[in-house]
Protein backbone atom coordinates (compact mmCIF):
# COMPACT_ATOMS: atom_id res chain seq x y z
CA UNK A 1 0.00 0.00 0.00
CA UNK A 2 1.34 3.33 -0.86
CA UNK A 3 2.43 5.81 1.69
CA UNK A 4 -0.68 8.38 0.70
CA UNK A 5 -3.17 5.86 -0.15
CA UNK A 6 -1.79 4.29 3.66
CA UNK A 7 -2.74 7.73 5.01
CA UNK A 8 -6.11 8.18 3.36
CA UNK A 9 -7.32 4.97 4.66
CA UNK A 10 -6.42 5.46 7.94
CA UNK A 11 -8.02 8.62 8.03
CA UNK A 12 -11.42 7.42 6.53
CA UNK A 13 -11.33 4.64 8.61
CA UNK A 14 -10.60 7.16 11.59
CA UNK A 15 -13.47 9.46 10.91
CA UNK A 16 -15.39 6.54 10.31
CA UNK A 17 -14.39 4.94 13.72
CA UNK A 18 -15.27 8.47 15.35
CA UNK A 19 -18.93 8.44 13.39
CA UNK A 20 -19.37 4.72 15.12
CA UNK A 21 -18.64 5.57 18.53
CA UNK A 22 -20.17 8.59 19.05
CA UNK A 23 -23.52 6.51 17.98
CA UNK A 24 -22.90 5.32 21.51
CA UNK A 25 -23.45 8.29 23.64
CA UNK A 26 -24.97 10.71 20.98
CA UNK A 27 -28.91 9.46 21.82
CA UNK A 28 -28.11 10.26 25.53
CA UNK A 29 -29.69 13.70 25.19
CA UNK A 30 -32.37 12.74 22.59
CA UNK A 31 -34.15 10.13 24.68
CA UNK A 32 -36.95 12.34 26.01
CA UNK A 33 -37.80 13.29 23.05
CA UNK A 34 -37.83 9.60 21.14
CA UNK A 35 -40.24 8.73 23.87
CA UNK A 36 -42.33 11.74 23.37
CA UNK A 37 -42.80 10.79 19.82
CA UNK A 38 -42.59 6.78 19.57
CA UNK A 39 -43.89 5.84 23.32
CA UNK A 40 -43.01 2.58 24.90
CA UNK A 41 -41.59 3.59 28.31
CA UNK A 42 -38.91 3.96 30.14
CA UNK A 43 -37.60 0.37 29.80
CA UNK A 44 -38.32 0.89 25.51
CA UNK A 45 -35.64 3.80 26.01
CA UNK A 46 -32.90 1.87 27.81
CA UNK A 47 -32.92 -0.50 24.84
CA UNK A 48 -32.39 2.14 22.24
CA UNK A 49 -28.66 2.38 24.26
CA UNK A 50 -28.21 -1.01 24.52
CA UNK A 51 -29.48 -2.46 21.55
CA UNK A 52 -26.54 -1.00 20.01
CA UNK A 53 -23.61 -1.69 22.37
CA UNK A 54 -24.98 -5.57 22.59
CA UNK A 55 -25.13 -5.53 18.74
CA UNK A 56 -21.65 -3.97 18.80
CA UNK A 57 -20.79 -5.98 21.48
CA UNK A 58 -21.71 -9.37 19.66
CA UNK A 59 -20.74 -8.82 16.59
CA UNK A 60 -16.84 -7.78 17.45
CA UNK A 61 -16.77 -11.23 18.58
CA UNK A 62 -16.85 -12.40 15.23
CA UNK A 63 -15.39 -9.15 13.19
CA UNK A 64 -11.66 -9.60 14.20
CA UNK A 65 -10.90 -13.30 11.94
CA UNK A 66 -12.90 -11.37 9.53
CA UNK A 67 -9.99 -8.38 9.09
CA UNK A 68 -7.31 -11.00 9.37
CA UNK A 69 -8.71 -13.46 6.35
CA UNK A 70 -9.60 -10.68 3.87
CA UNK A 71 -7.82 -7.76 4.82
CA UNK A 72 -8.61 -4.02 6.50
CA UNK A 73 -10.23 -2.33 3.81
CA UNK A 74 -12.68 -5.02 2.10
CA UNK A 75 -14.60 -5.57 5.85
CA UNK A 76 -14.74 -2.12 6.46
CA UNK A 77 -16.60 -1.11 3.12
CA UNK A 78 -18.93 -3.30 3.81
CA UNK A 79 -19.25 -2.69 7.49
CA UNK A 80 -19.25 1.22 6.87
CA UNK A 81 -22.44 0.41 4.36
CA UNK A 82 -24.55 -1.22 7.02
CA UNK A 83 -24.17 0.78 9.13
CA UNK A 84 -25.10 4.11 7.27
CA UNK A 85 -28.16 2.01 5.51
CA UNK A 86 -28.95 1.36 9.13
CA UNK A 87 -28.50 5.43 10.06
CA UNK A 88 -31.09 6.04 7.83
CA UNK A 89 -33.53 3.11 8.85
CA UNK A 90 -33.24 4.62 12.46
CA UNK A 91 -34.09 8.62 11.21
CA UNK A 92 -37.24 6.83 8.98
CA UNK A 93 -38.37 4.60 12.23
CA UNK A 94 -41.84 4.68 12.79
CA UNK A 95 -42.17 2.95 15.42
CA UNK A 96 -39.82 2.08 18.55
CA UNK A 97 -39.49 -1.69 17.68
CA UNK A 98 -38.85 -0.55 14.07
CA UNK A 99 -35.85 2.20 15.67
CA UNK A 100 -34.60 -1.09 18.31
CA UNK A 101 -34.06 -3.04 15.14
CA UNK A 102 -32.14 0.16 13.32
CA UNK A 103 -29.81 0.55 16.14
CA UNK A 104 -28.93 -3.23 16.30
CA UNK A 105 -28.13 -3.06 12.85
CA UNK A 106 -25.89 0.06 13.45
CA UNK A 107 -24.37 -2.01 16.18
CA UNK A 108 -23.66 -4.82 13.83
CA UNK A 109 -22.17 -2.70 10.85
CA UNK A 110 -19.81 -0.61 13.54
CA UNK A 111 -18.93 -4.07 14.91
CA UNK A 112 -16.91 -4.69 11.57
CA UNK A 113 -15.44 -1.02 10.96
CA UNK A 114 -13.63 -0.95 14.79
CA UNK A 115 -11.15 -4.05 13.99
CA UNK A 116 -10.79 -2.83 10.52
CA UNK A 117 -9.91 0.21 11.18
CA UNK A 118 -7.44 -0.58 14.20
CA UNK A 119 -6.13 -3.40 11.65
CA UNK A 120 -4.81 -0.90 9.23
CA UNK A 121 -2.86 1.01 11.63
CA UNK A 122 -0.73 -2.27 12.78
CA UNK A 123 -0.65 -3.65 9.39
CA UNK A 124 0.59 0.46 8.17
CA UNK A 125 2.36 1.18 11.19
CA UNK A 126 5.70 -1.13 12.48
CA UNK A 127 5.83 -1.83 16.47
CA UNK A 128 7.50 0.88 18.16
CA UNK A 129 6.55 4.64 18.66
CA UNK A 130 5.29 5.32 15.03
CA UNK A 131 2.64 2.77 16.08
CA UNK A 132 2.07 3.64 19.61
CA UNK A 133 1.21 7.22 18.47
CA UNK A 134 -1.04 5.95 15.75
CA UNK A 135 -3.05 3.96 18.43
CA UNK A 136 -2.76 6.83 20.91
CA UNK A 137 -4.37 8.91 18.13
CA UNK A 138 -6.79 6.56 17.40
CA UNK A 139 -8.23 5.93 21.15
CA UNK A 140 -7.85 9.70 21.41
CA UNK A 141 -10.55 10.08 18.65
CA UNK A 142 -12.68 6.92 19.67
CA UNK A 143 -12.87 8.12 23.10
CA UNK A 144 -13.48 12.00 22.28
CA UNK A 145 -16.47 10.43 19.99
CA UNK A 146 -17.61 9.33 23.15
CA UNK A 147 -17.53 11.87 25.54
CA UNK A 148 -18.40 14.56 22.87
CA UNK A 149 -21.73 12.47 21.95
CA UNK A 150 -24.12 14.34 24.29
CA UNK A 151 -22.82 17.81 23.16
CA UNK A 152 -23.47 16.80 19.68
CA UNK A 153 -26.93 15.42 20.79
CA UNK A 154 -27.95 18.41 22.28
CA UNK A 155 -27.17 20.80 19.69
CA UNK A 156 -28.78 18.33 17.02
CA UNK A 157 -32.15 17.91 18.83
CA UNK A 158 -32.59 21.55 20.01
CA UNK A 159 -32.01 22.62 16.37
CA UNK A 160 -33.15 20.16 13.84
CA UNK A 161 -35.09 17.59 16.07
CA UNK A 162 -33.74 13.85 17.47
CA UNK A 163 -33.77 11.98 13.91
CA UNK A 164 -31.22 14.18 12.87
CA UNK A 165 -28.64 12.46 14.99
CA UNK A 166 -28.93 9.59 12.88
CA UNK A 167 -29.47 12.12 9.34
CA UNK A 168 -25.82 13.11 10.53
CA UNK A 169 -24.22 9.93 9.68
CA UNK A 170 -25.44 8.99 6.12
CA UNK A 171 -23.50 11.42 4.93
CA UNK A 172 -20.00 10.69 6.58
CA UNK A 173 -20.70 6.82 5.66
CA UNK A 174 -21.42 7.64 1.77
CA UNK A 175 -18.21 9.64 1.74
CA UNK A 176 -15.75 7.22 3.67
CA UNK A 177 -17.49 4.46 1.80
CA UNK A 178 -16.44 6.13 -1.62
CA UNK A 179 -13.46 6.92 -0.36
CA UNK A 180 -12.18 3.29 1.03
CA UNK A 181 -13.43 1.79 -2.75
CA UNK A 182 -11.32 4.08 -4.34
CA UNK A 183 -7.83 2.84 -2.58
CA UNK A 184 -9.29 -0.71 -2.26
CA UNK A 185 -6.73 -2.01 -4.79
CA UNK A 186 -3.92 -0.50 -3.57
CA UNK A 187 -4.71 -1.86 0.14
CA UNK A 188 -2.77 -4.46 2.18
CA UNK A 189 -2.73 -8.07 0.74
CA UNK A 190 -5.04 -10.24 3.67
CA UNK A 191 -2.43 -12.28 5.13
CA UNK A 192 -4.44 -15.56 4.78
CA UNK A 193 -4.46 -16.31 8.36
CA UNK A 194 -6.26 -19.86 8.21
CA UNK A 195 -9.42 -20.26 10.76
CA UNK A 196 -13.20 -18.79 10.42
CA UNK A 197 -15.54 -16.97 12.90
CA UNK A 198 -16.85 -19.05 15.89
CA UNK A 199 -20.28 -19.19 15.05
CA UNK A 200 -20.75 -21.10 18.03
CA UNK A 201 -19.17 -18.87 20.76
CA UNK A 202 -21.09 -15.53 19.32
CA UNK A 203 -24.61 -17.55 19.46
CA UNK A 204 -23.34 -18.47 22.96
CA UNK A 205 -22.42 -14.80 23.70
CA UNK A 206 -24.96 -13.33 22.47
CA UNK A 207 -27.18 -15.38 24.24
CA UNK A 208 -25.71 -14.58 27.60
CA UNK A 209 -25.06 -10.83 27.11
CA UNK A 210 -28.57 -10.85 26.55
CA UNK A 211 -29.68 -12.55 29.24
CA UNK A 212 -27.41 -10.69 31.54
CA UNK A 213 -28.84 -6.97 30.08
CA UNK A 214 -32.61 -8.47 30.47
CA UNK A 215 -32.48 -9.34 34.12
CA UNK A 216 -31.08 -5.98 35.35
CA UNK A 217 -32.54 -3.58 33.25
CA UNK A 218 -36.12 -4.99 33.11
CA UNK A 219 -35.78 -6.52 36.99
CA UNK A 220 -36.28 -9.34 36.12
CA UNK A 221 -36.71 -10.66 39.56
CA UNK A 222 -36.56 -7.61 41.43
CA UNK A 223 -34.38 -7.27 43.70
CA UNK A 224 -30.59 -7.84 43.79
CA UNK A 225 -31.60 -11.24 42.93
CA UNK A 226 -31.38 -9.95 39.08
CA UNK A 227 -27.99 -9.09 39.13
CA UNK A 228 -26.33 -12.02 40.67
CA UNK A 229 -28.10 -14.40 38.11
CA UNK A 230 -26.61 -12.32 35.68
CA UNK A 231 -23.69 -12.65 37.12
CA UNK A 232 -23.85 -16.31 37.00
CA UNK A 233 -24.98 -16.32 33.71
CA UNK A 234 -22.18 -14.39 31.95
CA UNK A 235 -19.13 -16.86 34.64
CA UNK A 236 -20.79 -19.34 32.99
CA UNK A 237 -20.44 -18.27 29.60
CA UNK A 238 -17.14 -17.13 29.98
CA UNK A 239 -16.06 -20.53 31.03
CA UNK A 240 -17.67 -22.45 28.20
CA UNK A 241 -16.26 -19.81 25.65
CA UNK A 242 -12.82 -20.70 27.03
CA UNK A 243 -13.14 -24.39 26.66
CA UNK A 244 -14.46 -24.04 23.34
CA UNK A 245 -11.01 -21.39 22.97
CA UNK A 246 -9.08 -24.72 23.21
CA UNK A 247 -6.48 -24.84 19.64
CA UNK A 248 -9.44 -22.27 17.97
CA UNK A 249 -7.56 -19.19 17.56
CA UNK A 250 -10.13 -17.51 16.56
CA UNK A 251 -12.75 -18.20 18.69
CA UNK A 252 -14.25 -16.02 20.63
CA UNK A 253 -11.90 -16.28 23.12
CA UNK A 254 -8.89 -18.00 21.83
CA UNK A 255 -8.17 -19.71 25.16
CA UNK A 256 -3.88 -19.78 23.75
CA UNK A 257 -4.19 -15.89 23.96
CA UNK A 258 -6.52 -14.57 26.70
CA UNK A 259 -5.23 -17.01 29.04
CA UNK A 260 -1.81 -15.17 29.09
CA UNK A 261 -1.78 -13.29 32.55
CA UNK A 262 -0.69 -9.95 31.06
CA UNK A 263 -3.55 -10.19 28.06
CA UNK A 264 -6.47 -11.42 30.68
CA UNK A 265 -5.52 -8.29 32.79
CA UNK A 266 -5.31 -5.78 30.22
CA UNK A 267 -8.78 -7.66 28.74
CA UNK A 268 -10.58 -7.06 32.78
CA UNK A 269 -8.84 -3.58 32.91
CA UNK A 270 -10.51 -2.30 29.66
CA UNK A 271 -13.74 -3.90 30.40
CA UNK A 272 -13.50 -1.73 33.76
CA UNK A 273 -12.74 1.07 32.21
CA UNK A 274 -15.25 1.48 29.79
CA UNK A 275 -17.88 0.32 32.55
CA UNK A 276 -17.05 3.58 34.90
CA UNK A 277 -16.68 5.71 31.91
CA UNK A 278 -20.71 4.73 30.51
CA UNK A 279 -21.97 4.88 33.48
CA UNK A 280 -20.44 8.17 34.47
CA UNK A 281 -21.70 9.48 31.03
CA UNK A 282 -25.02 7.58 31.16
CA UNK A 283 -25.82 9.24 34.72
CA UNK A 284 -24.55 12.72 35.07
CA UNK A 285 -26.31 13.85 32.07
CA UNK A 286 -29.97 12.20 33.10
CA UNK A 287 -28.98 13.90 36.52
CA UNK A 288 -28.63 17.43 34.66
CA UNK A 289 -31.77 17.45 33.40
CA UNK A 290 -33.71 15.54 35.37
CA UNK A 291 -32.81 16.77 39.07
CA UNK A 292 -31.46 19.88 38.01
CA UNK A 293 -33.97 21.10 34.89
CA UNK A 294 -30.97 21.76 32.45
CA UNK A 295 -31.51 21.85 28.83
CA UNK A 296 -30.07 18.71 26.11
CA UNK A 297 -27.79 21.59 25.17
CA UNK A 298 -26.44 22.92 28.43
CA UNK A 299 -25.99 19.34 29.65
CA UNK A 300 -23.86 18.43 26.36
CA UNK A 301 -21.65 21.89 27.00
CA UNK A 302 -21.42 21.15 30.19
CA UNK A 303 -19.19 18.20 29.50
CA UNK A 304 -16.45 20.01 27.31
CA UNK A 305 -13.71 19.34 30.33
CA UNK A 306 -14.08 15.48 30.06
CA UNK A 307 -14.34 16.26 26.22
CA UNK A 308 -10.82 18.52 26.41
CA UNK A 309 -9.03 16.25 28.64
CA UNK A 310 -9.78 12.92 26.09
CA UNK A 311 -8.31 14.91 23.53
CA UNK A 312 -5.22 16.49 25.12
CA UNK A 313 -4.23 13.11 26.67
CA UNK A 314 -4.67 11.05 23.65
CA UNK A 315 -1.79 13.03 21.86
CA UNK A 316 0.53 12.23 24.64
CA UNK A 317 -0.43 9.30 26.21
CA UNK A 318 1.37 7.03 22.83
CA UNK A 319 4.22 9.06 24.10
CA UNK A 320 3.69 8.37 27.31
CA UNK A 321 3.86 4.43 26.72
CA UNK A 322 6.94 4.12 25.20
CA UNK A 323 8.44 5.47 28.56
CA UNK A 324 6.26 4.03 31.44
CA UNK A 325 5.36 0.57 31.96
CA UNK A 326 1.58 -0.23 32.19
CA UNK A 327 1.51 -0.71 35.60
CA UNK A 328 2.18 3.14 36.49
CA UNK A 329 -0.01 4.59 33.86
CA UNK A 330 -3.16 2.10 33.85
CA UNK A 331 -3.00 1.75 37.80
CA UNK A 332 -2.77 5.78 38.06
CA UNK A 333 -5.07 6.65 35.11
CA UNK A 334 -7.96 4.45 37.31
CA UNK A 335 -6.75 6.01 40.33
CA UNK A 336 -7.53 8.88 38.65
CA UNK A 337 -11.22 8.21 37.15
CA UNK A 338 -12.40 7.16 41.10
CA UNK A 339 -10.97 10.41 42.18
CA UNK A 340 -12.82 12.37 39.37
CA UNK A 341 -16.31 10.24 40.11
CA UNK A 342 -15.78 10.61 43.97
CA UNK A 343 -15.58 14.19 43.68
CA UNK A 344 -18.56 14.78 40.89
CA UNK A 345 -20.86 12.62 44.15
CA UNK A 346 -19.07 14.91 46.56
CA UNK A 347 -20.41 18.20 45.33
CA UNK A 348 -23.84 16.69 44.66
CA UNK A 349 -23.75 16.27 41.18
CA UNK A 350 -24.65 19.55 41.09
CA UNK A 351 -22.93 21.50 37.55
CA UNK A 352 -22.92 24.43 38.87
CA UNK A 353 -20.42 23.95 41.22
CA UNK A 354 -16.73 25.31 39.90
CA UNK A 355 -15.73 22.02 41.11
CA UNK A 356 -17.16 19.59 39.07
CA UNK A 357 -15.06 20.19 35.85
CA UNK A 358 -12.45 19.33 37.62
CA UNK A 359 -14.07 16.35 38.24
CA UNK A 360 -14.66 15.66 34.47
CA UNK A 361 -11.24 16.40 33.29
CA UNK A 362 -10.33 13.73 36.05
CA UNK A 363 -12.68 11.06 34.77
CA UNK A 364 -11.69 11.52 30.81
CA UNK A 365 -7.75 11.65 31.38
CA UNK A 366 -8.19 8.93 33.39
CA UNK A 367 -10.24 7.16 30.82
CA UNK A 368 -7.90 7.63 27.90
CA UNK A 369 -4.65 7.26 30.14
CA UNK A 370 -5.70 3.97 30.92
CA UNK A 371 -7.01 2.53 27.40
CA UNK A 372 -4.75 3.86 25.33
CA UNK A 373 -1.22 2.19 26.81
CA UNK A 374 -3.17 -0.89 27.10
CA UNK A 375 -4.51 -1.37 23.41
CA UNK A 376 -0.71 -0.70 22.54
CA UNK A 377 0.32 -3.33 24.69
CA UNK A 378 -2.09 -5.82 23.75
CA UNK A 379 -1.39 -5.05 20.13
CA UNK A 380 2.19 -6.31 21.07
CA UNK A 381 1.81 -8.83 23.35
CA UNK A 382 -0.29 -10.37 20.25
CA UNK A 383 2.05 -9.90 17.51
CA UNK A 384 1.01 -8.41 13.62
CA UNK A 385 -0.60 -11.73 12.57
CA UNK A 386 -3.41 -11.64 15.05
CA UNK A 387 -3.69 -7.87 15.48
CA UNK A 388 -7.35 -8.18 14.16
CA UNK A 389 -8.36 -11.36 16.94
CA UNK A 390 -6.98 -9.08 20.06
CA UNK A 391 -8.60 -6.04 18.96
CA UNK A 392 -12.43 -7.53 18.57
CA UNK A 393 -11.27 -9.84 21.60
CA UNK A 394 -9.96 -6.53 23.18
CA UNK A 395 -13.17 -4.23 22.33
CA UNK A 396 -15.52 -7.16 23.13
CA UNK A 397 -15.01 -6.98 26.34
CA UNK A 398 -14.81 -2.97 26.87
CA UNK A 399 -18.01 -2.78 25.23
CA UNK A 400 -19.27 -5.62 27.29
CA UNK A 401 -18.11 -3.70 30.43
CA UNK A 402 -19.85 -0.80 28.89
CA UNK A 403 -23.14 -2.55 28.61
CA UNK A 404 -22.75 -3.64 32.29
CA UNK A 405 -21.83 -0.54 33.04
CA UNK A 406 -24.75 1.31 32.27
CA UNK A 407 -27.58 -1.74 32.74
CA UNK A 408 -26.27 -1.52 36.14
CA UNK A 409 -26.27 2.19 36.63
CA UNK A 410 -29.95 1.82 35.74
CA UNK A 411 -30.83 -1.11 38.01
CA UNK A 412 -29.29 1.26 40.81
CA UNK A 413 -31.42 4.08 39.98
CA UNK A 414 -34.48 2.21 39.88
CA UNK A 415 -33.52 -0.27 42.63
CA UNK A 416 -36.57 -1.70 43.50
CA UNK A 417 -38.93 -0.44 40.68
CA UNK A 418 -39.67 -2.12 37.78
CA UNK A 419 -37.96 -1.18 34.56
CA UNK A 420 -40.74 0.70 32.83
CA UNK A 421 -41.33 2.71 35.88
CA UNK A 422 -40.67 6.87 35.52
CA UNK A 423 -37.19 8.41 36.31
CA UNK A 424 -36.83 9.22 39.71
CA UNK A 425 -36.96 13.68 39.84
CA UNK A 426 -35.34 15.86 41.80
CA UNK A 427 -33.38 15.25 45.16
CA UNK A 428 -34.60 11.72 44.93
CA UNK A 429 -32.61 11.46 41.95
CA UNK A 430 -29.53 13.18 43.17
CA UNK A 431 -29.47 10.85 46.11
CA UNK A 432 -30.00 7.94 43.80
CA UNK A 433 -27.31 9.16 40.89
CA UNK A 434 -24.86 9.96 43.72
CA UNK A 435 -25.35 6.45 45.45
CA UNK A 436 -24.49 4.91 41.72
CA UNK A 437 -21.34 6.95 41.20
CA UNK A 438 -20.09 6.44 44.52
CA UNK A 439 -20.10 2.56 44.09
CA UNK A 440 -18.27 2.91 40.84
CA UNK A 441 -15.62 5.39 42.24
CA UNK A 442 -15.30 2.59 44.87
CA UNK A 443 -14.89 -0.56 42.42
CA UNK A 444 -12.57 1.67 40.03
CA UNK A 445 -10.36 2.10 43.25
CA UNK A 446 -10.34 -1.09 44.27
CA UNK A 447 -9.15 -2.48 40.81
CA UNK A 448 -6.93 0.39 40.66
CA UNK A 449 -4.95 -0.77 44.03
CA UNK A 450 -5.04 -4.66 43.02
CA UNK A 451 -3.71 -3.94 39.60
CA UNK A 452 -0.85 -1.66 41.38
CA UNK A 453 0.02 -4.16 43.97
CA UNK A 454 -0.32 -7.52 41.76
CA UNK A 455 0.35 -6.29 38.18
CA UNK A 456 1.80 -9.05 35.91
CA UNK A 457 5.86 -8.55 36.02
CA UNK A 458 5.43 -8.13 31.70
CA UNK A 459 3.54 -4.56 32.21
CA UNK A 460 5.43 -3.94 35.41
CA UNK A 461 8.35 -2.75 33.60
CA UNK A 462 9.43 -0.51 30.51
CA UNK A 463 9.39 -1.79 27.14
CA UNK A 464 12.74 -0.75 25.38
CA UNK A 465 12.00 1.06 22.25
CA UNK A 466 12.03 -0.19 18.91
CA UNK A 467 14.96 0.49 16.80
CA UNK A 468 13.87 1.86 13.75
CA UNK A 469 13.74 -0.29 10.50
Amino acid sequence: MTSRAARTGIGLLTAATFMLFLDVTVVNVALDRIGTELGGGLSALQWVLDAYTVALTVGLAGAGPLVDRYGAVPVAVVGVAVFTVASAACALAPTAGVLLAGRAAQGVGAAVVVPASLGLVAAVHPAGPARSHAVALWSAIGAVALAVGPLVGGVLVQTAGWRSIFWLNVPVGVVVCGGLLAIRRSAPVAPHVPGRADVVGVVVLAAALLTAAVLVIEHVPPGPLGPALAVVVLVGAVTLLLRRGRGRPHAVLPTDLVTRSEVAVLLLLGGATFAGLYAFVFLVPLSDQAAFGRSALATGVAFLPLTVALFAVGFVAGRLAERFPERLLVGGALLAMAAGTGLAVGVGLDPASPVRPVALVLVGAGATLALTPATIALLRLAGAPRAGVVTSTSNLVRNAGGVLGVALAGWAVHAGRPGAGPVPAGPDLVDRVGGALAAVAVALAVVAVAFLVACPPGLARRVPRAEPA
